[in-house]
């Protein structure tokens, strides 16, 4: 084709059209194609090109070749054939949307497509969720903060009951609400590929927790849920605990700022004494308390398949640390721990350091804003001279003295030093072992 001047827009149905050569084209926003067979596109310096048209252009299943040197997209480098399609907020909205999902009615190659933060609403997640029942290829697939609402998630639910091949969603907060997760969780009981499900800030409630953990007990393909920020409270934390008594795949859960507390949390704890699937547990901010902390170190004594637990920002205190500290000096597999945001102090962050005086197995500890003070990371730094496995340690934001919010450079060199010697005796492949103080 002609180089084009002072065009917007450009519209091109040729259905045997195998090489398009548009460059230069400094005005163009907006090109349309209907090229069923096209091979090639040179699209060098269309730097106003908007980036759903070259998106909707690269994903046409006859490509092999793009040129888009020059283009300000917001899709980044394209190696074809394509199959990852990064379009977060980009604003393609209800009718990009629909754009996209035509174009999956017939990809073959795109396995994973991010639409995060798009506003595509109700309408374009209809027309997402219409292609999926169609497309044999796509098996990721992010709607997070979308607007897609309970009608949405049905329809997204309804393709969940026919598509084979996607095995994680992603529709974080979309406010799907209770009606929203009926249809989600009705089609889990028949879904046989879905792995991983995000519905993290969904507003669904204690109600809504009630029927997912219903699905979960006879559900036998999830592997990772993401349940944070949605005010499930300690009813829905305990049909979760229900429910995991009798499954047995899920491996990741995540229940961050559930509001849950004591009552759900022990609730929880109870589960993992028998639980032998779950691998990593999130309770970030949940009010847990001191109590809660002891009922999960109880857990922890006895549990043998938890490798990472995030209890941060819970208020457990010292009594609550000194808990888990003794939980830690006889569990066998926990190698992740986040305690940071818990005020355990000085005598918490002793209780800890003498855990890890023996303590085999834990690779990463997060102790940081807990006003455990110089005295308290001075005893961590001790523990380091035994312990042969910690490679990252977050001291951040401990100490008394606001105009010297750091230990001493000494106890900063030795634990930088320990976590250094045992990354090396470990063999572990890292960027080097880190110390955040």
């Amino acid at each position: 084709m002609k180089e084009c001047v002072n065009l917007r827009e450009i519209q091109v149905q040729a259905p045997f059209l195998e090489r398009l050569d548009l460059p230069d084209c400094l005005d163009l926003e907006h090109l349309q194609l209907e090229t069923p067979q096209l091979i090639e596109a040179i699209l060098t310096h269309n730097s106003a090109l908007n980036t759903l048209d070259i998106a909707l252009l690269v994903i046409q299943p006859s490509l092999q070749r793009i040129d888009l040197r020059g283009c300000d997209s917001a899709i980044g480098p394209v190696h074809l054939p394509l199959d990852m399609l990064n379009l977060q907020a980009i604003k393609i909205a209800e009718e990009g949307a629909k754009a996209v999902a035509k174009a999956l009615e017939t990809n073959k190659i795109l396995t994973s497509l991010v639409l995060m933060s798009n506003n595509i609403g109700e309408g374009g997640t209809k027309a997402i969720a219409k292609s999926l029942e169609i497309n044999k290829t796509l098996t990721s697939l992010n709607l997070w903060s979308n607007n897609i609402g309970a009608e949405g998630a049905k329809a997204v639910a309804k393709a969940l009951e026919i598509n084979k091949t996607l095995t994680s969603l992603y529709m974080s907060e979309n406010d799907i609400g209770e009606e929203g997760i009926k249809a989600v969780a009705k089609a889990l009981e028949n879904n046989k590929t879905l792995t991983s499900l995000d519905l993290s800030w969904n507003n669904i409630g204690q109600e809504g927790a009630k029927i997912i953990a219903q699905t979960l007990e006879t559900n036998k393909t999830l592997n990772l849920l993401h349940l944070a920020e949605n005010d499930i409270g300690k009813e829905g934390a305990k049909a979760i605990a229900k429910a995991l008594e009798n499954n047995k795949t899920l491996t990741l859960l995540d229940l961050t700022s559930n509001n849950i507390g004591e009552e759900g949390v022990k609730a929880i704890a109870k589960t993992l004494e028998t639980n032998i699937t779950l691998t990593s547990l999130n309770l970030w901010s949940n009010n847990i308390g001191e109590k809660g902390a002891k009922a999960v170190a109880k857990a922890l004594e006895t549990q043998k398949t938890l490798t990472s637990l995030d209890m941060a920002s819970n208020n457990i205190r010292e009594e609550g640390a000194k808990a888990v500290a003794k939980a830690l000096k006889t569990n066998k597999n926990l190698t992740s721990l986040d305690l940071s945001w818990n005020n355990i102090g000085e005598e918490g962050a002793k209780a800890v350091a003498m855990a890890l005086e023996t303590n085999k197995t834990l690779i990463s500890l997060n102790l940081s804003f807990n006003s455990i003070g110089d005295e308290g990371a001075m005893e961590v730094a001790k523990a380091l001279e035994t312990n042969k496995t910690l490679t990252s340690l977050d001291l951040w934001s401990n100490f008394y003295d606001p105009s010297n919010n750091s230990i001493g450079e000494g106890t900063k060199i030795d634990i930088s030093s320990f976590l250094r010697r045992n990354l090396e005796e470990t063999q572990i492949q890292k960027d080097g072992a880190k110390i955040s103080v």
